[in-house]
């Protein structure tokens, strides 16, 4: 169920993981080479002019990440190597799925060499749980020093409160009781450069695949099992 926003886009098929278990140190990449074109300090001061044309920053299947788009209005998500530019139109949230003649003011791209499982997660009732969790079990991985690295989980969300973080105003709302898939960077030291959100050491943005919905997430509060992926070590 979705509140704020009626949401209309193409319907996407969630991909079903089993249960994941803890694996070994040497399976994770601690520090994932990240592909960054643009920088924070513009987008800071609502600089949008560094465009990077979609078309032309291909992905591969395992890609996730985030950026704003050249139309201020408009807010990426790439979802397992698509992208989905959101934008408000009205009182509703249009979705367009990887549109060639759309920008990025601002691109953030991370693709594993694979997903390593990394788990289950549990007691997730915001952001800072979600990203002590995420800090948590990367350490437990061996990464106890800097880590740079994306990450992909799929949950039946309890709640999640997003964002579509345009110009002049960001469209806010709330799914609420459905099956999601998070995705984002996690970043413990190169926090501007990977366009972390303030005060954490992740940006996250969630996907719903029965509505096509994508955006930034606010807050996330998961039910408990929620399977999560870290990038593989090659």
């Amino acid at each position: 169920m979705m509140t704020n926003k009626k949401l209309f886009g193409s319907l996407l098929v969630l991909a079903a993981l089993s249960g994941a278990t803890s694996v070994a140190a040497a399976d994770i990449q601690c520090l994932t080479p990240i592909d960054v074109t643009g920088t924070e300090a513009k987008i800071r001061v609502h600089d949008y002019s560094s465009i990077v044309w979609l078309k032309n920053a291909p992905l591969s299947d395992l890609t996730v990440g985030y950026g704003p788009g050249s139309d201020p209005k408009a807010e990426i998500s790439i979802i397992d190597g698509q992208y989905h530019v959101a934008r408000p139109e009205g009182a509703e949230i249009r979705v367009d799925l990887n549109p060639a003649d759309q920008g990025a003011a601002m691109l953030v791209r991370a693709t594993p060499a694979a997903w390593a499982d990394a788990g289950t997660l549990k007691d997730l009732f915001d952001l800072a749980s979600l990203n002590a969790a995420l800090s948590a079990r990367i350490k437990e991985m061996g990464c106890d020093g800097d880590a740079t690295l994306p990450f992909r989980i799929t949950a039946h969300a309890d709640e999640v409160k997003w964002s579509v973080d345009g110009e002049p105003e960001k469209a806010l709302g709330t799914i609420a009781d459905a099956d999601v898939i998070i995705v984002g960077v996690y970043s413990n030291h190169d926090k501007a450069n990977t366009f972390m959100s303030p005060g954490f050491s992740l940006h996250a943005h969630v996907h719903v695949p029965a509505t096509g919905f994508a955006g930034h997430v606010v807050e996330a509060t998961l039910a408990d099992g929620a399977v999560l992926q870290l990038s593989a070590a090659n």
